[in-house]
């Protein structure tokens, strides 16, 4: 992912599209997936997709945007 202030525009569609992809596969298969994201000051952080619906707000909390909406 991109240094904070780094962010090419629109970077965070590439995210909610893996996340989705992520939720279409759980879907169809039943699958758990976790998105781990890792930052030197922060720590680490998880987003557990376990319905066909990630929450995207979530995410973007996760990786500093706030709210997408």
């Amino acid at each position: 992912m991109p240094d904070p202030g780094m962010e090419p525009a629109g970077w965070f569609a590439y995210v909610e599209a893996i996340a989705r992809f992520f939720g279409n596969l759980h879907g169809e298969f039943g699958r758990d997936f976790v998105i781990g994201i890792g930052d030197a000051q922060t720590g680490i952080a998880e987003i557990c997709i376990d319905d066909s619906s990630p929450d995207l707000e979530k995410l973007a909390r996760i990786v500093g945007l706030g709210s997408i909406r």
